[in-house]
């Protein structure tokens, strides 16, 4: 694997009207980078709801990404706000691409940026569990979103 300075980093910033900044993020998102020793190296921009699953931008990112890159996004939640069904195909779609993913407000995501490839199954477990909490924070994003009947 490349070396941290050579790890390809693809930041994705989104709000969900023009009246929002999508780009507002982005500034935050380098300090977030830079403070581990990376770099972001393209920047994916669009004003689409998190409910949309025809976002463009997010498409290209994960069309043109290759195995092992990172997808860095602010919160879960500017990734997806998605219903379960909706969530579980962009997920694969990141995962066929070969995307880790990175939230800036999800420490355990972190390591994605120096990934433990001398231990197997540690490396193993860490995926688990941060598939696990992408999958609950998405459920998070999705309900704050549109409030389940209690």
């Amino acid at each position: 694997m490349r070396g941290n300075a050579e790890l390809i980093i693809s930041a994705y910033l989104r709000a969900s009207t023009r009246r929002h900044e999508a780009n507002r993020a982005g500034e935050q998102l380098k300090a977030f980078t830079s403070s581990r020793d990376s770099n972001i190296t393209t920047f994916y921009v669009e004003n689409e709801s998190g409910t949309t699953a025809g976002r463009p931008e997010l498409h290209s990112l994960i069309s043109e990404a290759q195995r092992n890159e990172v997808l860095l996004s602010e919160t879960i939640d500017r990734l997806s706000r998605h219903e379960r069904g909706d969530w579980k195909r962009l997920r694969a779609q990141i995962d066929n691409a070969g995307l880790r993913i990175v939230a800036a407000n999800l420490p355990i995501t972190w390591t994605a940026l120096k990934p433990n490839e001398d231990n197997a199954m540690m490396a193993w477990m860490q995926s688990a569990m941060i598939n696990m909490l992408l999958d609950v924070m998405a459920a998070f994003a999705r309900k704050d979103y549109e409030p389940l009947d209690m």
